[in-house]
């Protein structure tokens, strides 16, 4: 297994090595992340959301390959 991580921000990629304790890790956080924005839902069971729960972030370089883009106007 290869990790590669995009870099948004600098436009780069970088190889990673993943053992599994690296793999253990990287599935706690993604899962704590997960948890953290279902708990930001409206209606978790719905995925119903208000966007003023998720505020936009001050700097714009990362915006531009956010996915929910069209939805905040920016």
């Amino acid at each position: 297994i290869r990790g590669i991580v995009y870099n948004l921000v600098d436009d780069r990629q970088e190889e990673v090595g993943l053992d599994p304790t690296t793999l253990e890790a990287v599935e706690t956080e993604i899962k704590g992340d997960i948890a953290h924005l279902r708990g930001l839902l409206v209606e978790p069971q719905a995925n119903l959301a208000e966007i003023n729960r998720f505020p936009m972030i001050d700097d714009r370089a990362i915006c531009r390959g956010c996915q929910f883009r069209e939805l905040c106007g920016r």
